[in-house]
């Protein structure tokens, strides 16, 4: 994830892997609406999904990773 500082909004995010596809309509979403890691972090998904990964990278800007939980919160 990609911000500008200043604003905390998102202006890019790189996805590889075998689950790119669902993630990248979160991704495009959040991007196209300027949205910033506060707004990200609210989202709310349809259970269970992948795309809860870009709300967890919302939040590692703020917390520490170790602080996060792997499961549903």
């Amino acid at each position: 994830m990609v911000l500008d500082h200043r604003a905390k909004e998102v202006i890019g995010i790189q996805i590889v892997g075998p689950i790119a596809a669902e993630l990248t309509t979160t991704a495009t979403y959040t991007i196209e609406n300027d949205m910033t890691i506060y707004e990200t972090q609210d989202m709310v998904h349809v259970f269970p999904t992948h795309s809860d990964m870009i709300k967890k990278a919302a939040k590692s800007f703020e917390m520490n990773l170790e602080e996060l939980t792997c499961c549903v919160e």
